[in-house]
């Protein structure tokens, strides 16, 4: 714990304690859920624009045959999504 930085006001009462150690976010290969629900989601709750269709095995990339749990650009994407929502939920 570090100093508190707010003023004493009256009493020995403890008004912040920071933790001294860095957090880190969830990798994304540690999370059940599975990457084309994640997707979905995200399109329904208009964060993602909506691509590809239900039979195509990749939203970002229809005409491929790898799919959305194989893909590297869907996992470089939701882990940059993960990593900034930790980032704005500590502060």
């Amino acid at each position: 714990m570090k100093t508190n930085l707010l003023a004493n006001h009256g009493g020995g009462a403890v008004n912040v304690i920071e933790l001294d150690r860095p957090c880190r976010s969830k990798p994304l290969k540690d999370v059940a859920t599975p990457r084309r629900f994640i997707f979905e989601a995200l399109q329904k709750g208009g964060v993602i624009p909506h691509g590809g269709h239900k039979e195509d095995s990749c939203f970002l990339h229809p005409s491929e045959l790898h799919n959305m749990e194989t893909c590297l650009v869907v996992e470089e994407l939701l882990q940059r999504m993960i990593d900034q929502g930790w980032k704005s939920s500590i502060y």
